[in-house]
Order: structure tokens, then C-alpha cells, then sequence
């Protein structure tokens, strides 16, 4: 709207809800999901009342609920799902199984920067003897950490007989190209590069 952030500070109270209002009113025109303008204008209350201001009356924007970008959004066929799973090479099946058998959220997988993600140590039912790979039972049991889970909350889920078998193959793929694999190694690791232990 034109203003810096101490420009705001300096208005008086309607002038301030009026220019939060036109800024919805633009956006509303620009197309904008109503999601999407909400998080904006919470984010300037935010910062206003961190400022000691609070607006006189409250911002309406109109479908401030609505996801219009998820409203078509579906679960895979599993025709589609097997298609999706026979066009990666071992990694990027693997890394698909386990978003789609266990329901964990890519960043699960591995953070931003590829520091963080699951482990061998995460899937207690997998075992690791030199060369061999084993699951105690099936389905496997996955432990999502605290730094993991988005809430916050160490929790667990489930890997069934199809996905371990990626995991598997995939697992003694690394270990063929000399990886050593050991409990603190990545489940999926950040790239080819990875096998390496880079």
C-alpha cells in the first residue's frame, strides 16, 4: 500500500483500519485466496500491537478459510501410485513409499539443508548385518522425532511389506556402492553423492 512499517505507527485509528481494509480490497481484486490475505493481515496486527497498537475494529476478508489451491487436491489411485513409484530410480521410490505407506510429511524425510531427517535408528524393526537387510515384522514400525514432527511431538507410524521392499533394495544398493551404513545413517540420503558419506 505504499506505507513503511513506522509510516503505519504514526496514523490514526480509522486512516489505519482503512488502509488495512484497501489492502484487502486490492488483493480480493488481484485474485488473491482469502488464506492467503488473512496471514498477511494477522501479521500486521501482529506487529501493531507488538507496537501497542490495536486496530479499532476487525478486518473482514471474505473466504479467509478456504484452501482454494487444496479444494481439488485427491489421493493417487493406486494404478496412479504405482505408476509414480516405477518412474523413480531405488531413492526416489523409497523416498515416495515412505510419504505415501506412512503418511509423514516430506520434510520428515530430510530437512531444507539435508542435516536432518529419518534414520536407520528410526525404524527399529530394520536390521543391518554387514551386507544383509532384515525387518523383524511386518509392518515396520517408524519413529518420527520431536525435531521431525511439525507439532513438536515425537510420534509413530507404520510401513508395510510393499515399502520395505524399496527400502530394501534400496538400502543394499548404498551398501553395494561402499556406504557404510550404520544406526545414525539417513534413511534417504541428500543425493547420489550421499553414498559417499558426504
Amino acid at each position: 500500500m505504499g506505507k513503511k512499517p513506522q509510516e503505519l505507527l504514526k496514523l490514526k485509528d480509522k486512516a489505519l483500519a482503512d488502509i488495512i481494509d484497501d489492502y484487502v480490497i486490492s488483493r480480493e481484486k488481484k485474485g488473491n485466496a482469502g488464506s492467503y490475505i488473512k496471514s498477511t493481515v494477522k501479521a500486521v496486527k501482529s506487529w501493531l500491537l507488538f507496537n501497542g497498537i490495536k486496530l479499532p475494529r476487525q478486518i473482514k476478508v471474505k473466504d479467509a478459510d478456504k484452501s482454494p489451491t487444496l479444494t481439488e487436491e485427491r489421493i493417487p489411485t493406486p494404478d496412479e501410485l504405482k505408476r509414480i513409484l516405477n518412474a523413480g530410480d531405488s531413492r526416489e521410490r523409497t523416498a515416495c513409499a515412505l510419504v505415501a505407506f506412512t503418511g509423514v510429511r516430506i520434510g520428515v524425510l530430510g530437512n531444507y539443508k539435508g542435516t536432518n531427517g529419518l534414520k536407520i535408528k528410526d525404524i527399529p524393526d530394520l536390521k543391518i548385518d554387514g551386507d544383509q537387510i532384515t525387518f523383524l515384522r511386518f509392518p515396520a514400525q517408524v519413529i518420527v522425532r520431536e525435531e521431525l514432527s511439525k507439532s513438536g511431538k515425537k510420534y509413530f507410524t507404520f510401513l508395510g511389506q510393499e515399502g520395505c521392499m524399496y527400502l530394501q533394495n534400496y538400502l543394499i544398493e548404498r551398501i553395494r556402492s561402499g556406504e557404510t551404513i550404520t544406526p545414525e545413517s539417513a534413511i534417504i540420503t541428500a543425493s547420489k553423492l550421499g553414498y559417499r558419506g558426504k
